[in-house]
């Protein structure tokens, strides 16, 4: 009797750990794979315009108690990407005009642009991507200006975002060596 009660005890001292193991499983996600980094020709003229690429910022402490995985939009070489003063939202979206001079409200800048992340507290990471400080748009534009010796072009470029692996993907493009152009 005291061993049939001792085994009977144990099975479920064993089943009870399992279920605690498997609870411990659901919320410790591992590190999300990252995107590869990609240059992209914007100009059709073999050199690359733009970079997506991945970093991660973590906590200084130790060990790191947080930290996120970032996806951005890089300028190579005398691209510009248009930013608005206000700090709003740089993404554009269908009927804004893009203007090759800076206006009051916007401007040409050679710095990356945060699009998308993944953020870490402690071992545990999110389940999905998010967009960074952007509305929820059915579609995103980023304006950008390719210069060269010969030219110097304004234009956009339609992204879209997965929120499951964090990709960013051209769609399509736009470019005018004319003073303004509308996103359409």
């Amino acid at each position: 009797m005291k061993i049939k009660l001792l085994i009977a005890l144990l099975s479920i001292v064993f089943l009870s750990c399992e279920n605690n193991k498997e609870e411990d499983e659901l919320l410790t996600f591992s590190v999300p794979e990252v995107p590869k980094t990609e240059t992209i020709d914007l100009s059709d003229d073999n050199i690359p315009d733009i970079e997506i690429s991945y970093y991660e910022l973590q906590t200084l402490d130790i060990p790191s108690s947080g930290g996120s995985i970032i996806g951005a939009i890089s300028p190579i070489g005398n691209t510009m990407l248009l930013y608005k003063k206000s700090g709003d939202s740089p993404i554009l979206k269908k009927s804004d005009v893009i203007y090759k001079a800076d206006i009051t409200e916007t401007k040409w800048i050679k710095f990356p642009m945060d699009i998308v992340s993944i953020n870490r507290k402690l071992d545990t990471w999110d389940v999905s991507w998010k967009l960074l400080n952007y509305d929820n748009l059915s579609e995103y534009f980023v304006g950008i200006k390719l210069i060269s010796d010969s030219y110097e072009i304004i234009g956009w470029i339609k992204i879209s975002i997965n929120t499951t692996n964090g990709k960013i993907v051209i769609l399509d493009k736009s470019f005018t060596p004319n003073e303004s152009l509308e996103i359409k």
